[in-house]
């Protein structure tokens, strides 16, 4: 069951160019082969080029991170094993690296993510044309955010989610953090 609610998000100044390099420069941490694949975007985040773009196939995805669950990890991909909780036919995910870690959940996946984009996450690939300087409304720039969780963490039982690995990859997860953790 998919949650078809979306929040607004608030009226808030943030510097969108910052945001993107930090999810960014954290993923290419957590998936050097990021920076194998893709190196003119590593230098120019290295250098801090007022400018940096994505690869065409390639998109950042943002929602919200709801639960308590708490989850970062190199290149993999999966799917719902008996199609997608509601859905006939399996939608796939392909993940060169995620973070899910409340309020925010971030994927950088292919440009292709049927499940990315049934869930409605948004696309804020264009936030790296952004000087990490500049400023910017997030009301603005960001539509509502649906609410979602890593599938083997659905809140409401265990899934059919088949996790599938590319490479070796690094995963650190959490069950539950701490509540006090994440006041705001």
């Amino acid at each position: 069951m998919r949650l078809k609610w979306r929040c607004p998000m608030p009226s808030a100044e943030f510097r969108p160019g910052s945001v993107a390099r930090s999810i960014l420069i954290g993923m290419m941490g957590i998936n050097p082969t990021i920076r194998d694949a893709h190196p003119v975007l590593a230098k120019a985040l290295i250098d801090k080029s007022p400018v940096v773009g994505l690869p065409e196939d390639v998109r950042l995805r943002v929602a919200l991170a709801r639960g308590l669950t708490a989850r970062i990890a190199g290149p993999n991909g999966g799917s719902f094993g008996f199609g997608n909780l509601g859905v006939d036919r399996p939608l796939p995910l392909t993940s060169l690296a995620h973070v899910y870690f409340p309020p925010l959940a971030w994927q950088l996946s292919s440009r292709d993510s049927s499940l990315l984009d049934r869930e409605r996450w948004a696309d804020v690939s264009d936030w790296l044309a952004y000087d990490p300087a500049e400023t910017a409304d997030l009301a603005t720039l960001c539509p509502p955010l649906p609410p979602v969780a890593y599938p083997s963490h659905v809140p409401w039982g265990p899934t059919t989610w088949v996790q599938l690995w590319f490479q070796a990859a690094e995963v650190v997860e959490v069950k539950e953090l701490p509540k006090d953790l994440l006041k705001f």
